[in-house]
């Protein structure tokens, strides 16, 4: 099946932990089509030098500056229908950032499940290590159907679809405010899909993840216990007891210091430490 490997990046500059992330990208899956996702102007001459090192020829696709400013553009861009529309000759997409690491290619037999999204389990909010408690997946790694993804925010949404959408928890965002404000745009006719109320309450992939469960408008996702062997996240040693001792198509979330000092360190090698 034909797929993509979206990197979305915004630093000219890699430090050690990103070139591994990257190097990895460029060694095992270069068989593959990898689009570089950045702005207009960007510098990508270190980028091109680890991909010739290994024969791979870099695609870009520019978008506006705004979506690389902050994690906020990042949602931004990740929930809209033009994102996917770029990529729309292929039938998946990969996305790749850079502190993911891949450790073999299983692309194509992931291709093959035929689900919409997969994504390394996240635990709910409150609970840790616990296959209980765990949802599908992070965003990080992630294996997305696109044409589903772009029809999924051209979609017409209807009082009752509004209604079934899940709110996120979260004491920092004054909820009541941005329901009446995505109300009011419905009621005006101005809210004909996804796009505006995605961009004001939540991180995509907990939108994918989360917000959608019970909805029409339900993703077709792997059980916990299949997601685990395509991607780790949080919890990187508890998964890997789960998984009894083998390793998944990729991870997330490696690099952190104490992340990788306490578990990654052992199957990630750092390129130039």
């Amino acid at each position: 099946m034909k797929a993509v490997v979206v990197i979305p990046v915004y630093k000219s500059q890699l430090n050690d932990r990103e070139y591994t992330s990257f190097e990895a990208c460029c060694r095992i899956l270069r068989k593959y089509t990898l689009c570089l996702v950045t702005y207009n102007q960007f510098d990508d001459t270190v980028y091109c030098q680890i991909a010739c090192l290994y024969n791979v020829k870099l695609q870009v696709e520019y978008f506006e500056d705004y979506y690389f400013k902050n994690i906020h553009g990042y949602n931004r861009l990740m929930l809209s229908a033009d994102f996917y529309h770029r990529f729309d000759e292929f039938r998946y997409m990969l996305v790749y950032q850079l502190d993911a690491y891949v450790f073999r290619d299983e692309l194509q037999k992931w291709c093959g499940c035929d689900f919409d999204y997969i994504g390394a389990p996240l635990f709910a909010p409150g609970f840790r290590y616990s296959t209980q408690y765990a949802l599908v997946g992070n965003g990080g790694f992630s294996l997305r159907k696109t044409q589903v993804f772009e029809s999924l925010f051209h979609t017409k949404l209807t009082w009752h679809q509004l209604l079934q959408v899940k709110y996120p928890k979260n004491p920092y965002i004054n909820w009541r405010k941005k329901i009446v404000y995505t109300l009011m745009l419905w009621a005006l006719g101005r809210f004909d899909g996804l796009f505006y109320f995605l961009t004001y309450f939540v991180d995509e992939d907990r939108f994918f993840s989360c917000a959608l469960l019970g909805t029409s408008m339900k993703l077709s996702v792997p059980p916990v216990e299949k997601a685990m062997f395509f991607a780790f996240d949080q919890g990187g040693a508890f998964w890997f007891d789960q998984t009894k001792c083998v390793l998944p198509f990729g991870v997330h979330a490696w690099s952190h210091d104490s992340t990788y000092k306490n578990f990654y360190c052992r199957f990630i090698p750092l390129q130039h430490e």
